[in-house]
């Protein structure tokens, strides 16, 4: 269901259906996410970083995830096929997480 313009203004949130579940998002959330300098928050990290993305994510585009390892030092990207937003359970995830950790905390 879309609201209108003025019915999301009045409400002050908008409710989204996903895997069977409705989620409440206020106003204030969109508003955020305007309000989000993304170079400016990734410029203070100084650690490694890995990014994994889902090519198959439909709540995240790629190119965040893209312009957000140009931003950061010592970082990496790995982009998992046929992986949506949600990592359940992903052996790949875990073996890329485990392999991360076992090179950058030693």
């Amino acid at each position: 269901e879309r609201l209108s313009k003025e019915e999301f203004e009045r409400k002050g949130y908008v409710v989204k259906k996903k895997d069977g579940r409705e989620f409440i998002i206020p106003k204030r959330f969109f508003e955020e996410i305007l309000e989000v300098n993304q170079k400016i928050i990734l410029s203070k990290i100084r650690c490694p970083v890995l990014i994994l993305h889902g090519d198959k994510d439909d709540i995240v585009p790629l190119g965040d995830s893209e312009e957000g390892v140009k931003l950061l030092e010592n970082s990496k990207l790995e982009v998992i096929k046929g992986l949506g937003h949600k990592f359940d359970g992903n052996d790949r995830v875990f073996e890329l997480s485990l392999n991360w950790f076992k090179e950058h905390l030693k």
